[in-house]
């Protein structure tokens, strides 16, 4: 038996607010999006097929979350009834209200500082869904600069990842940001979507030499330059 779960006197499921490190059940609504959430792509079609697995009862919905803090919570920025925000789960999260879940299952976790939120977003995120490389790049961006790491094999060392790893993500930055939205997962490669090594072979460039590319090249002209680059 979930012993998260605390039925009513008619079978049905209540919220069960959590201590922290354990599990709990709560409103939807008791949630908001994490301000540094990496992810900045959703798929609708990916979370159709998300909330169809959570309305099966064939996905439990645990998410990382934390409490809001006194300031947030005072500043107006959120509505009233949340209290935690989301480190790890948006998608989760948004499919169980496509799904039509009033509670979802949450666990609460303490951070000392900004930084390591920060690094335990990048690594509960990173690890598990699928990040597109600019999104990939500019939270390890934001880590590093928060952790105060000084060199990328430093950052590789630190996330698990090699230093070309390292490298190749921070040369994305240098996209336009209309190249940076054509690593959309809901663009085809006929509507121009890019890969990495596209990416890469782009930012070599200015920006508004990489938006002329963009829109004269048809898009195996830019795949294959990425190869010879």
């Amino acid at each position: 038996m979930n012993t998260m779960i605390r039925p009513s006197k008619s079978g049905a499921e209540i919220p069960f607010w959590p201590a922290i490190g354990k599990p709990g059940l709560v409103p939807l609504n008791a949630l908001v999006p994490g301000t540094f959430q990496p992810r900045l792509f959703f798929d609708p079609d990916e979370q159709t097929r998300l909330a169809d697995t959570i309305r099966g009862g064939k996905q439990r919905e645990i998410l990382t979350v934390r409490h809001l803090t006194h300031a947030e919570l005072k500043s107006g920025s959120f509505p009233s009834p949340a209290r935690y925000m989301i480190i790890s789960g948006e998608r989760r999260w948004r499919s169980a209200d496509e799904a039509g879940e009033p509670l979802i299952e949450i666990r609460v976790k303490e951070y000392g500082s900004e930084a390591d939120e920060a690094e335990d977003a990048y690594m509960l995120n990173e690890a598990r869904v699928n990040l597109t490389d600019i999104e990939n790049a500019r939270a390890l961006r934001r880590l590093a600069d928060l952790k105060r790491w000084r060199t990328n094999a430093e950052i590789g060392k630190q996330v698990g990842k090699s230093e070309v790893y390292v490298s190749d993500m921070f040369m994305l930055l240098n996209l336009s940001p209309e190249a940076q939205l054509r690593f959309d997962p809901k663009l085809s490669k006929r509507d121009g979507r890019l890969v990495r090594e596209e990416g890469l072979y782009l930012s070599k460039q200015p920006h508004d030499t990489q938006n002329d590319l963009l829109a004269r090249m048809p898009h195996d002209l830019v795949s294959s330059k990425a190869r010879i680059a």
